[in-house]
């Protein structure tokens, strides 16, 4: 991944990114998302989490979605997803366990981060669970005219 051509697409016509998963840099998701006070503190928190992370060297990747990374003024969270850096196994197990050891609710008090975790070679069935993240609910493409099916975008940060 080359950092010169990272780039956040604008959003669609219903305030969502466009479907795909797209390449970015902690300093653009603040340049495009920290766009008021609400969203500023929340930027605040994602970075602070991800620093934690980070430490850890325990993950590869973190994707970005959930209202967070829509046009909506006043998102209440960040819905995250983890990359383990090894594979489906122990060691993979053991870096998850280390990370949920406060609690899922605690961190989403001090972060506003909903965690999620991947890692390569998990069961069939499970391997789509980046694009399960991209769905958009019924409840959402229902009051706004999007057909089923649809999707949105997630960001991916390289940790």
């Amino acid at each position: 991944m080359d950092d010169d051509v990272l780039d956040i697409p604008p959003f669609d016509r219903w305030g969502y990114l466009p479907d795909g998963t797209h390449d970015a840099c902690f300093e653009l998701v603040v340049q495009r998302f920290a766009t008021n006070p609400t969203r500023s503190v929340l930027c605040q928190r994602l970075q602070r989490f991800l620093l934690m992370v980070i430490d850890s060297k325990n993950y590869s990747h973190a994707y970005i979605g959930g209202e967070f990374t829509t046009a909506k003024a006043s998102p209440k969270e960040i819905e995250v997803i983890l990359q383990t850096r090894d594979k489906y196994g122990p060691e993979a197990f053991q870096a998850i366990d280390s990370t949920l050891k406060p609690g899922l609710e605690a961190i989403y008090k001090k972060y506003s981060v909903r965690l999620h975790f991947w890692c390569e070679g998990f069961p069939e069935g499970v391997n789509g669970f980046q694009d399960h993240f991209q769905c958009i609910l019924p409840q959402e493409t229902y009051p706004i005219g999007i057909a089923a099916g649809v999707k949105k975008g997630i960001l991916r940060i390289r940790l």
